[in-house]
């Protein structure tokens, strides 16, 4: 009996690979042999089981790392793109609310409450 573990990392079209050393495979499968069967003794089937997961764990975990090693610098420049271009938004609103604020302003009976009753 084993346990499997698959994952697969999908990098960002901008990710140049032949730059990048030693990364893992972007798919890989993985299996961990669980040495006892369900039905021999209980709690030795759950340490042993105990210990393919610690394992699977701990090998995806560096796995994972290496990518997150390997795509700091885009994430890092693709958070900065996002911050500029929400930035961009941000201000290209203010400036819309403005004009419209101003066009209010301008108009004649924009504001009713503000009439005076002769």
């Amino acid at each position: 009996m084993s346990l499997q573990v698959t994952y697969s990392v999908v990098p960002p079209p901008t990710y140049d690979q032949q730059n990048s050393n030693s990364v893992p495979a972007q798919t890989q499968t993985s299996s961990y042999e669980i040495t006892t069967s369900q039905s021999q003794d209980q709690t030795a089937h759950f340490e042993s089981l105990d210990k393919a997961l610690q394992k699977a764990r701990d090998d995806l975990n560096a796995n994972l790392t290496g990518w997150k090693d390997a795509l700091k610098g885009l994430e890092s420049d693709m958070g900065a793109s996002k911050k500029k271009k929400k930035q961009a938004d941000e201000e290209e609103g203010d400036e819309e609310d403005d004009e419209e604020e101003l066009a209010l302003a301008k108009t004649p009976n924009a504001y009713p409450l503000h009439q005076q009753t002769p």
